[in-house]
Order: C-alpha cells, then sequence, then structure tokens
C-alpha cells in the first residue's frame, strides 16, 4: 500500500522524482550490479527505501553520495552522476538540471575511483590526476580562485594522487609518495595547515608519509606507515580521539594509546579505527549511536572506545548513521534510523547495531570513506 509521495531531484538514480514509499527495505540502483566501494553521506534525502533494480548493465566498482547527488565509476572507467546538480556538482555543463538516471560525464577519460563532497565533487583518474567540479565557494576544489565550476576541470597541481578525500567544504589528497594535501574551507583547522584560513590551493600538510586518508563534516584522520593514527580539524565532539573536546590542535596530533592500526574511517562527527587484531575503536559523537555504543548517557566520547560485537572487515560511515561489512559478507547497520536511512523498518533516533534484512551480503571491497557533510546533530 503506498503512503506518501515525495518529489526529489532524482539522488537515488531509479529514473523519477516522484518515490513512492512501500517498505523499508534497501534500495538497490538499477545499473548497480557489481559493488565496489560505496559511500554514504549520513541523512535520507528521499523516501525511497524499497529495494529496486536499475535497468541498464552498467557495473559500478565505486559509488559515492554527496548532499543531493551521487558520482560513480564504472568497471569501465566511466565517470556517472546523478541526483541534483546544484553549483554543477555532477559536471554537466550547466547549472539548474538535475538527473534523475546515471548520467555520463567526461566521457573520453578514464577514471579509478570518485568522491562527494557536500555540493561538489572530486574524481581521480588513471593517471593519478585529479578532476574537481561544482561549489568551489571555500576553495575546495583547489583550482586557484572561488569559482564554481559546471565541467570537470584538470587540478594541474596535483599529480600522482593515489587516494582523494572531500569533506563538507574541504578537500585532502595522498600522493603516491605518502604526503599528504589538503585545501578549501578551514575555519576549523580541518586543512592541519596551522590556521585556520581557507586555502584555495593545494597546501602540503606536515606530517609523516600516509597510507590511507579519511575526511568527516570537518576533521580528518590519516594512518601512517608505522600504523599511527594522525588527526587534524574540528574536535568539539571528541572526534579527534584526543581525549577531551575542548582540545583544538591546528596542526596534526598524533592519537595517543593507538597501536597496530590497519583501517581507518571518519564519519561525519566519528572517527573509526580497526586493528591489526580486528577490533573496532570508535570515538567522536554518539548523539544517535553512531558509534555503535548504545548508551544514552555516553552523547559523547574523546578517546578510542571498542565496539563490543562488532566484527567487522569494512565500516562504511555516514553523517549520523553507518555500515559494516563482517567477514561473511553480510551487512549491519546503526545509529540514527528516523528515516529508515539505516535500512531498518521501526522509525527511531538511536538503533543498535542490527542486521540488514533482507540480507545484502557484498562480495568485494568497500573503501573507506570520507564521508557526508550535514551540520553536526544538536546535543540537547
Amino acid at each position: 500500500m503506498i503512503n506518501t509521495v515525495f518529489r526529489i531531484t532524482g539522488q537515488l538514480g531509479i529514473g523519477s522524482e516522484e518515490i513512492a514509499i512501500s517498505s523499508f527495505s534497501p534500495l538497490a540502483l538499477p545499473e548497480i550490479t557489481k559493488h565496489h566501494c560505496i559511500e554514504p553521506f549520513g541523512v535520507a534525502h528521499a523516501a525511497r527505501v524499497s529495494l529496486t533494480r536499475v535497468s541498464h548493465s552498467v557495473k559500478f566498482i565505486s559509488i559515492s553520495a554527496g548532499e543531493n547527488h551521487s558520482v560513480g565509476v564504472c568497471e569501465l572507467g566511466n565517470l556517472w552522476g546523478w541526483g541534483s546538480n546544484l553549483f554543477g556538482c555532477l559536471g554537466l555543463g550547466n547549472l539548474f538540471s538535475h538527473s534523475t538516471v546515471p548520467t555520463l560525464i567526461l566521457p573520453n577519460r578514464i577514471f579509478k575511483s570518485v568522491s562527494a563532497g557536500k555540493e561538489f565533487s572530486i574524481a581521480l583518474d588513471n593517471n593519478g590526476k585529479v578532476w574537481c567540479f561544482g561549489s568551489n565557494e571555500s576553495g575546495q576544489l583547489g583550482l586557484g580562485d572561488l569559482k564554481n565550476r559546471f565541467n570537470p576541470v584538470k587540478n594541474s597541481q596535483l599529480k600522482n594522487i593515489v587516494a582523494i578525500s572531500p569533506g563538507s567544504r574541504h578537500t585532502v589528497v595522498m600522493d603516491e609518495d605518502g604526503s599528504l594535501f589538503s585545501f578549501g574551507q578551514n575555519q576549523n583547522f580541518q586543512l592541519g595547515l596551522g590556521d585556520n584560513q581557507d586555502r584555495n590551493v593545494p597546501f602540503r600538510v606536515d606530517i609523516p608519509k600516509v597510507q590511507m586518508i579519511s575526511s568527516g563534516f570537518n576533521h580528518c584522520i590519516a594512518l601512517d606507515l608505522d600504523s599511527n593514527v594522525w588527526c587534524f580539524g574540528s574536535n568539539n565532539l571528541g572526534q579527534l580521539g584526543l581525549g577531551n573536546q575542548d582540545i583544538q590542535p591546528q596542526v596534526a596530533e598524533k592519537i595517543p594509546g593507538l597501536s597496530c592500526v590497519s583501517k581507518i574511517w571518519a564519519g561525519g562527527n566519528s572517527s573509526f579505527i580497526k586493528t591489526l587484531y580486528d577490533t573496532i575503536f570508535a570515538f567522536g559523537s554518539n548523539v544517535n549511536g553512531e558509534l555503535g555504543i548504545f548508551d544514552p548517557e555516553e552523547r559523547i566520547i574523546t578517546i578510542p572506545r571498542e565496539i563490543p560485537r562488532l566484527f567487522a572487515m569494512e565500516i562504511i560511515p555516514g553523517g549520523s548513521h553507518n555500515f559494516a561489512v563482517d567477514p561473511n559478507g553480510f551487512l549491519y547497520s546503526w545509529g540514527d534510523n528516523f528515516y529508515h536511512q539505516a535500512a531498518h523498518p521501526v522509525s527511531v533516533h538511536r538503533m543498535p547495531i542490527t542486521k540488514v534484512e533482507p540480507e545484502l551480503r557484498v562480495f568485494t571491497r568497500i573503501s573507506h570513506v570520507k564521508s557526508a557533510k550535514f551540520p553536526p546533530a544538536e546535543i540537547q
């Protein structure tokens, strides 16, 4: 039975702006038949919660969701976008149009990955070049000005890049030597450069060589070659793991007490760490239980805390909800589910770690995520 109809801008990519609620199970994009990288944004943007298959045969290896748009790379290396095109974040050459189905972007270029910021997108081609498009109000495209880009533009200052991780209005990238560069909004010191001035061109972050990066709304964590975790940016909800939310570093600092770290993930205002022993630690905002710690009194956790009974190969952080893939490929979710963004039929703001039904098994790699860009949840 259809309960409600909502009008959106096509960010679900299923070919219609009018979406009918019929159930509360996960939605599958028609074109997406092979998943390598999935990046949620943090808040449900539409009411479609029923599982739907798409009509094309395009197989995606990388997908990332922004505030109201999504971008992906298929197995042939083509770049696709769908949803809102506000500020040109789909790279379609205009400002106001939107796409209700995946639309090819820059068809003559081969890409390895793509990641969405709030209203902009950053893509990495197979030659280590970075392409940027969309909103540039804070210099988050790193092109030397504050002009929005409606078509993909190559950032000529970035070479041999192997990882990209945009936040809300800033971007962090890593080159093949393990050097870190940042640009964009910096009012929360999320560029790690020692001040809070925005940058519209890439600047190198003073940090040891790194092997992995991940950005949240306004913070970043990085894993160096010695398995130490470094952090910079906003710490108002303890998302840097430094033991005190009042500590606000201006440059990258090493998180104390962590060793043998193998993977890192930054969510909206939270962070997750996995050790070589498969233990998962979390810190930051737990307002909606997004750390997987279901104690309503523990709304902020400022030091890494082990998440009990979570055996995850990968974590896919959103803004206030998260997903995890267990060793058997089964999907779990927790945190804010008010809009059913955690794929559970019960609408609640604090959902404990729960297996997603019907069972969805993920057999391929899911990358660490830069995640989401909504303002932090208000703490009562």
